[in-house]
This record gives C-alpha cells, structure tokens and sequence, in this order.
C-alpha cells in the first residue's frame, strides 16, 4: 500500500511556496469552497421548499434531535486530528496511518454507544421514534469515519476543487433520495435517508480522489505528539457544541417537537450566512494561514482583510433577511410555516454579529494556540447555558 499522501500535489508537510503561490492557493480553495458550499445551498433551499409541503414540523423537529446527537458524536469521531493534519508543518506517512486508525476505531466505538443509548435518548426527550432514527445514523459513523484522513490532506494540498465536487454530487445526491421517500410516504425517515446518502457519497468520493491508502500500521507515540492540539481542540467543540445545541435540547424536552421544528428551520436561515461566507472563507484559509503561522505580520495582515470582507458580504445579506422574513417564509415554506418569520426578527441581526465573531477561531488553529481557545470556550458554554435556561420562561422566542 502507499503510505505517503496524496503526490499528486506537494507531499505533506512541503511548503505552498513564496507569497504569491499562498495569495493563489488561497483564492482558488476559497472559490471551490464557495462552489461546494453554494450547491450545498442550494440542495438545502430546494429540499426545504419541497420537503416542507411533503412532512410536517415535527418531522423536521424529530431529525433535529437525533442529529443534535449525532453531531456531539462527531466531536470525538476525529478528535481534532482532521484540523491537526492541515496544520502541522512536517506529516510522516506513519502518522497518517495512525490517525487514519484512530478515526476508524473512534467511529466504530461511536456506532456502538449511540446505538446502546438511542433507547435511553428516546425516552429522555419524550420522542419514541428516535430509537429506529439513531439507530441508523449510528451505521452511518464508521462509514463517514473512512474518508477523513483523504478529506485532511486534499484539503492541506489545496485541492478543494476535488472536494467541491465530490461534495456537489453528495448534497444532490442526498436531496434526491430525501425527495423520493417523502414521496413514497417514509415520513421523517425521508430526511434521515437524506443525511445518511450525503454522507456516504462524500466517503466514497474521498478514496476515488485521494490516492494515499493507509498501511496497517499505528504509533501511539505520534498520535500523543498531536493530542495536545488535538485534544484541547476537541475539548473547544464539545463546550462549543453544547452552547449551540442546548437551545435544541431544552425545546425538544420542554417545549415539543413542533416548536422545535419552528425554531429548528429559523436557526437554519439564520445560519446560512455564516455557513456560506465565514465558514467558507475559514475552511478554504486554513491551510494558507497555518503557513503563515511564523510570520505574525503577514498572518494579522492576511486575517484583517478577510474578516473585514466577510462583514461586507454577510451584513446586507442578515439584514435583508430581516426585513423580508415575512414575505420570504410565505413564498418558501406556506403560511403554516410564519411562525418561523417571528423567530428570524430575533435571529437575524444575530446572525451579523456571530459571522465576524466566528472568525476568531482561524487564529486560534492556525497558530496551535487550541488550548486557549478551550479556555474562552468554556466560558462561552457556560454563558450561554444559563441564558437559555431563563429564556425558557418565554417560550421558544425567549430561547
């Protein structure tokens, strides 16, 4: 087997080169992103319009249980180590097989747990059909697990033309299979079927487009070399993850599945701006920034400029929300659907703030400073929390 990366570009661990070759590395990863990300979007849209008017909110709020679940799963399935091969200078072959290792042993264990407690979560959220419903995203782990070594160095090598078409295929893929279940009558499972094509297309798509295949080998000495960064990075999504989902939580427990599914469809819009701007701009950097890592002038300088573009692009686009939320959600989703208008007034000018504030992070990784970046998380999370809890009071718009 081939133990080395992907030699189709620069091996692992080689610089991108002089300025010029980051500057051109870095706008063409944030235009192939903006590609993945715009079709995602669009797949997203157009499974919205159509699969509201085929399910109900509770169905949608169901899904959004189980995947709050699952994404906490998703926290330990890499453990960081996706972020710690883009980052790190040098990248010997046996490391990559043993981070490769521990992602498949991480994914198969995940698939274990989630199955044994998806009996548990269903009784804990009052919601009987997300037994069946975990119980298939659990499958679904070890498979997603495959492909993130593959996804790490095309993504170090700059190669994110490969990843956004993979990517492409995968949310159409995804969306035709949700659509073609809803129709046949399978419910909340549509949505479910939905996910789980997504994923593993985006799987199989990685090996066809990696060449590097992992030996069986695995050195715990290198995996405790990148645990620190690994580890605190890790740490920073759990409390982070648990700060943006408690909200789901404490709805679906206190509240029900129908207000959870209002509120569940609002935070997605609201969400998109940072999903399609701040997200992709951080994805595509990352691996330019980490080379920059040693040069704290041209990293500030490089960071500047694009957080100031992000606001630029994001600020019109959340305040346009704003003030056509009503409308938007008549013409998108129907009228039962307005409640999700009411929730936006609250959400959107949110969202301009958090798609500057989310950028903060591409310095913390890029710099390996992922243990201060869990102390601030911790903080966050706690905040956080206690707001929701007096939210509650009020309702889904206290919340």
């Amino acid at each position: 087997m081939n133990n080395g990366a992907d030699h189709s570009t620069a091996p692992p661990g080689a610089p991108l080169g002089g300025a010029g070759s980051l500057a051109r590395a870095a706008a063409s990863g944030t235009k192939w992103v903006g590609v993945s990300q715009a079709s995602r979007l669009a797949a997203q849209l157009l499974g919205m319009v159509i699969l509201a008017r085929l399910l109900s909110p509770s169905d949608f709020g169901v899904v959004a249980m189980a995947l709050l679940v699952t994404g906490f799963g998703a926290i330990f399935r890499d453990f960081g180590t996706v972020q710690a091969v883009i980052q790190r200078r040098e990248l010997p072959s046996v490391l990559l097989d043993s981070v490769f290792w521990l992602n498949v042993g991480m994914g198969i264990a995940i698939a274990i747990v989630l199955a044994l407690l998806a009996p548990v979560i269903a009784v804990a959220m009052h919601e009987p059909q997300l037994t069946g419903i975990l119980w298939l995203f659990a499958f679904a782990f070890p498979i997603v697990s495959l492909g993130l070594v593959q996804q790490a160095l095309l993504e170090r090598a700059s190669r994110f033309r490969s990843v956004a078409l993979i990517e492409c295929c995968a949310a159409f893929a995804g969306l035709a299979t949700g659509v073609l279940a809803a129709l046949g009558g399978w419910g909340v499972y549509s949505l479910v079927y939905q996910t789980i094509i997504g994923w593993t297309v985006v799987t199989a798509g990685l090996w066809v487009a990696s060449i590097w295949r992992p030996s069986w080998r695995c050195s715990f000495a290198l995996i405790r070399e990148i645990a620190g960064f690994s580890g605190n990075l890790a740490g920073f999504n759990i409390f982070n993850y648990f700060a943006r989902n408690m909200d789901t939580v404490l709805i679906g427990r206190y509240l029900g599945a129908t207000d959870l599914g209002y509120y569940n469809v609002a935070c997605r819009l609201m969400m998109w701006p940072l999903e399609n701007i701040s997200w992709v701009a951080a994805r595509a950097l990352l691996p330019t920034l980490s080379r920059l890592q040693d040069d704290k002038q041209r990293l500030r300088q490089a960071y500047v400029r694009v957080a100031a573009a992000v606001f630029v692009i994001t600020a019109p686009l959340t305040l346009g929300l704003f003030v056509l939320r009503e409308p938007f959600v008549l013409a998108a989703m129907g009228e039962r659907w307005l409640k999700v208008a009411d929730l936006l007034f609250w959400l959107a000018p949110l969202s301009m703030v958090q798609s500057v504030l989310t950028t903060l992070g591409w310095l913390y990784v890029s710099t390996g400073r992922t243990a201060l970046m869990f102390r601030f998380g911790v903080l966050y999370g706690v905040g956080v929390t206690c707001a929701i809890v007096v939210g509650l009071q009020w309702g889904v718009e206290g919340v």
